[in-house]
């Protein structure tokens, strides 16, 4: 898709990518690092996977776009809870969002949504005993990316959701 945009001189012309999920970002990665164009058009990728994390890190991404999974659930039980009660409830909820970078990256907070310790809600119950329980990050990546990889086969090509952009999202993007 990007082969369209090489100008004769072997670099990209475009300002700035966007993509919108992590394995478009980490598909997109991979192409601007094959090319030599990593580092040097914007980019901004969403959600934390290891190796965009790495890409962030080595300044092959400019952004990553992060949810935050305890407060969606948080305010997804808050809001059923609600509305059991027969309170009101908004129709649509905004959880927030917020945009890691280079420089960012190591505060306490964007520590938390770009590598969780998910040790403390990972416990095995005595209802799963015979699961074994998942003790480290690392082995709950590897069951998201197999499930990813399922759901990718059933929707088409991850590689056909890119969006160009003219430029990259302000360096704080907080709801």
């Amino acid at each position: 898709m990007l082969s369209s945009y090489k100008k004769p001189d072997g670099s990209l012309g475009v300002d700035g990518i966007f993509c919108p999920n992590e394995s478009t970002a980490f598909a997109m990665l991979r192409v601007l690092q094959d090319n030599g164009w990593a580092g040097k058009v914007r980019f901004v990728g969403f959600d934390s996977a290891e190796n965009l994390v790495k890409g962030l890190k080595s300044g092959h991404i400019d952004g990553l776009v992060l949810q935050d999974p305890v407060r969606m659930g948080y305010l997804g039980v808050k809001t059923m809870v609600a509305h059991l009660k027969g309170e009101p409830v908004e129709k649509r909820v905004d959880t927030g969002v917020h945009l890691a970078t280079r420089d960012n990256m190591d505060t306490p907070e964007m520590k938390e949504l770009l590598q969780p310790d998910l040790s403390k809600w990972l416990k095995t119950s005595k209802h799963h005993r015979h699961r074994p329980a998942l003790r480290d990050a690392g082995h709950l990546q590897e069951l998201r990316r197999h499930a990813r990889a399922r759901r990718g086969r059933a929707r088409g090509t991850a590689g056909e959701v890119v969006a160009l952009v003219g430029q990259t999202a302000p360096a704080r993007a907080r709801s």
